[in-house]
């Protein structure tokens, strides 16, 4: 993900201090990340039976697995970023980071006009 700015900008994802990865604004808004993380991840797990409890823990490990991939430098495929923004922003629907932690909404970069 080299070139991570849209027609509105770029949603950066960072936990513990780190960033993790972008993505760019433009046909896919914001809320359009958040109602799909709501269908991939709650409803697979509201369907699963299992309790919050478990939720948490399930969406902390994945989070955190993507924070040491991240770190070693390891190739990290487009499914598991998905899959990434789904659970941190789980995490924050279920009010476990606080979204000012964890979400950064940057604006386009205007160029310069040299004339």
């Amino acid at each position: 993900m080299y070139n991570i700015q849209g027609k509105k900008g770029t949603l950066c994802l960072y936990y513990n201090q780190l960033f993790i990865c972008g993505f760019p604004l433009g046909k896919l808004d914001l809320k359009d990340y958040v109602k799909g993380s709501e269908d991939l991840i709650v409803n697979s797990m509201r369907h699963s039976k299992k309790n919050i409890r478990e939720q948490i823990f399930a969406y902390k490990f994945f989070c955190q697995t993507m924070f040491s991939r991240t770190l070693k430098k390891k190739n990290i495929s487009n499914d598991d970023y998905r899959m990434f923004v789904a659970c941190l922003l789980a995490l924050v629907k279920l009010r476990i980071y606080e979204p000012d932690d964890v979400l950064l909404v940057c604006g386009r970069k205007k160029k310069k006009k040299l004339f």
